[in-house]
């Protein structure tokens, strides 16, 4: 795979779990219709997910070994988390998120 080809899939791929975040946060407002403690953390899973696609933009456009390897790191916790959430909670937004995740770690480590 060219590099050109590697660095437009790992824009995809962050495209993909920043579009997850914003969707979570969406369902969030139609899943609790008060503002109580399940919705809270609910809704902080969507921080995460912005949070970590945001870090893998910039791990894509600055070249920073300290950048790289924070992002590797947020991608292995990130993968981590969905594979337990995967075993957990079988839905299929949970595998998406577990294709996804498991997407953008290779791709931030091929970087």
């Amino acid at each position: 795979m060219s590099i050109l080809k590697n660095m437009e899939i790992y824009k995809i791929a962050i495209w993909a779990i920043l579009l997850l975040g914003i969707g979570h946060a969406a369902f969030t407002f139609k899943k609790y219709k008060s503002i109580q403690d399940d919705a809270l953390w609910f809704f902080s899973t969507t921080l995460g997910l912005i949070f970590n696609g945001f870090l893998n933009y910039i791990n894509l456009i600055v070249s920073n070994n300290l950048i790289s390897t924070l992002t590797i790191a947020a991608n292995i916790i990130q993968f981590i988390f969905c594979l337990v959430l995967a075993y957990y909670i079988r839905k299929p937004t949970i595998y998406i998120a577990l294709i996804i995740s498991i997407a953008i770690l290779i791709l931030a480590v091929t970087h």
